[in-house]
This record gives C-alpha cells, sequence and structure tokens, in this order.
C-alpha cells in the first residue's frame, strides 16, 4: 500500500488547486446562471463501493457512475419516463456506457436482475443497445459528422432511423454483438483545462419492470468482456428518498 504524501508546499499547491476549480466555477454560475432547488422523491444512487469508485454527480444523485479498467466508464439509473420519476412511476433502467476509442465490449448476458427490499427478483431483458449520431452538410455539399459512421459492428452496415432531432441519426444492435468505441464530440469538451472523454455513449435499452415503489432496489449487471478480458461489474444499490434537488439555470 502507498505511503501517505507528507503535506509539503508543493503538495499543499496540488491541494489547493481544486478548491481555486470550484471557486471559478461558482464565480462563472453567478455571472451567467443560478443554480434552482426543489423538494422531489427519486431513487437515489446509495452505491457504495471503493473497489469501482462508484460516483455520483451533485446535479444528479440519482446516478451511479463507476469506471472499468480505464476503457469504459458506465452511469445507471432507476428511472420512469421523466426526470427524476417518482418511485411510484419508475418502470425501469437507464443505462449508458461511454467506451474508449478502438476498444471492443461484449456483454455475457442480455438481461439486468433487480432485487426489491422485498425480497422479489426480477429479470429485465436487454433489447438493444444503440447510439446517436450528428450530422450536417457543408455549402459545398462536405458531410460533417460528431463520429464515425463505420459501424461498430465488424463486418455489419447499420441504417440509421430519424429522431425528432434535425440531422441527429439513431443506431441500434443486438445486445450479444461485440462493439467497438469510438470518438464522438458529442461527448467532447474542456472544463478549466481538464479534456472529457470524447468516447461515443452506447445506449442500453431495457425492458420495463414493475417496480410497485419498493423503498429500496438492487441492481446486478451482466459481466463484460472490454478488450478480451472479462470484467465483474458491481452490484449497484438504489434507495426511494424524498430531498432537496438542485439543478442549474442558465441566465440570458
Amino acid at each position: 500500500m502507498e505511503a501517505r504524501r507528507q503535506v509539503t508546499s508543493e503538495s499543499r499547491g496540488e491541494l489547493l488547486y481544486p478548491a481555486i476549480i470550484v471557486l471559478l466555477a461558482a464565480i462563472l454560475s453567478m455571472l451567467s446562471g443560478c443554480v434552482s432547488c426543489r423538494q422531489a422523491s427519486f431513487y437515489k444512487s446509495i452505491s457504495n463501493q471503493e473497489d469501482h469508485d462508484i460516483r455520483t454527480d451533485f446535479y444528479r444523485p440519482d446516478v451511479a457512475n463507476f469506471d472499468v479498467d480505464k476503457r469504459a466508464t458506465f452511469s445507471v439509473s432507476v428511472c420512469g419516463d421523466k426526470y427524476l420519476s417518482p418511485p411510484q412511476e419508475a418502470n425501469g433502467l437507464c443505462i449508458s456506457v461511454l467506451l474508449a476509442e478502438s476498444s471492443v465490449m461484449q456483454l455475457q448476458d442480455t438481461k439486468v436482475l433487480l432485487t426489491s427490499s422485498a425480497g422479489n427478483v426480477l429479470s429485465a431483458p436487454i433489447e438493444f443497445i444503440g447510439y446517436h449520431i450528428f450530422c450536417d452538410t457543408g455549402s459545398a455539399g462536405e458531410r460533417h459528422c460528431t463520429s464515425t459512421e463505420v459501424s461498430p459492428i465488424k463486418g455489419t452496415t447499420l441504417v440509421p432511423s430519424k429522431t425528432t432531432v434535425t440531422n441527429l441519426n439513431a443506431y441500434k444492435f443486438a445486445p450479444n454483438l461485440p462493439f467497438t468505441g469510438a470518438a464522438d464530440t458529442l461527448e467532447q469538451g474542456a472544463w478549466f483545462g481538464h479534456r472529457l472523454t470524447g468516447w461515443r455513449r452506447y445506449y442500453l435499452n431495457i425492458s420495463n419492470v414493475a417496480l410497485n415503489g419498493a423503498s429500496e432496489i438492487s441492481v446486478h449487471l451482466p459481466n463484460v468482456i472490454i478488450d478480451g478480458q472479462v470484467h465483474i461489474l458491481p452490484a449497484l444499490k438504489f434507495r426511494a428518498v424524498t430531498e432537496e434537488v438542485c439543478h442549474y439555470v442558465k441566465v440570458n
């Protein structure tokens, strides 16, 4: 186990740097927007497994995020038909994964298991895996896309379907197939010099399940193979809560 670093003048500077970032973010928020808070009922992520560093965001306490071998980032929540659905209206799972460019992933099973606080075990089939690409045509007829249009499924051509958003195409494929990660400017950017992943986000479309407003739910994801290596994903826990939640409101 690595020895703890002694706090020297250099390490104090390193500790101070995140605080400066937070302060600058707060100043920008005051200049360009504000934070709005309200009481809400929803399923909150209460997962606590240090080996997978399961994280939640201040603005999205319902979502559990974790990394797999620095090549994939999963985001999981118990959700419904709207943002922060009340437990009585939650009817499934929202699952997505950012996969590193050129890495290959495959699910070892095509269902997710859920266990309620009452001991009921539910099986939720994964219907398909999908992703989006935004493409536009320039003045000279050239095509510009946020990600490659080459299929992530080897030897397969995927036909896109239109969405309600202009120039945004949706693709989907069977959940048992291995698929390849790609660079994607839809998931790219910078925050005070920190570069975001820039990896394509894949969505696992899960069949609806009858959760019946259970007080707690455990989610067991299937194991995955990434670049030939099997990874056991952590069990995630969610609890029905009523508490204050906040979101950022932009002020023009």
